[in-house]
């Protein structure tokens, strides 16, 4: 998923590594955890890498922490993002 340019995008800077950590910090503050995660943009790359994974070591785990601060939200988003975009 790509979180930190769709981050950006939401702050309108021209790259995440331009926002401070007090800008992170109110995002995830303010966000709606199971929005923000089951909607995220899928990396360009997404497929042909764990295609390459797959190839390489026949197999592969996702492992993804979520926000402290809604944990339920954050688990549920990922999950129905990972149902919707990853079928490798």
């Amino acid at each position: 998923a790509d979180l930190f340019n769709h981050v950006a995008d939401l702050h309108d800077v021209e790259h995440y590594n331009s926002m401070d950590q007090e800008q992170w910090d109110k995002f995830f503050q303010k966000t709606d955890a199971y929005n923000l995660f089951r909607s995220l943009p899928v990396l360009p790359s997404a497929d042909a890498l764990l295609r390459l994974v797959k190839e390489y070591a026949g197999e592969y785990t996702i492992l993804s922490s979520p926000l402290n601060f809604d944990r339920e939200g954050s688990i549920k988003g990922k999950r129905e993002w990972l149902a919707k975009n990853i079928k490798i």
